[in-house]
């Protein structure tokens, strides 16, 4: 199945706890390079329970892989997502 943010590793609900606790003014938190170690397409559950905790009207940008089509199989590259608060890259 599906992860659930109760079963990520800790550094992600610790960046979701952060995130949760942001003003209600700011309007873009940004996640370090690689904050994820796992595909946004193939978990987008998780990112919008990561992105639920961003204030009204803000966007998160982070890092993680990306897949790619490598010619002879699917390759990752490390990449940068920008999402809103319901989850939608």
């Amino acid at each position: 199945g599906r992860a659930t943010l109760a079963a990520v590793p800790a550094n992600l609900r610790v960046l979701v706890e952060q995130t949760r606790s942001a003003p209600a003014s700011v309007d873009l938190v940004v996640w370090p390079e690689n904050a994820i170690g796992f595909s946004i397409a193939a978990n987008p559950g998780l990112m919008q329970q990561a992105a639920a905790a961003l204030p009204p009207g803000a966007h998160l940008l982070l890092g993680a892989p990306r897949e790619v089509d490598a010619g002879d199989g699917a390759a990752f590259r490390n990449s940068a997502f920008l999402l809103d608060r319901s989850g939608e890259v």
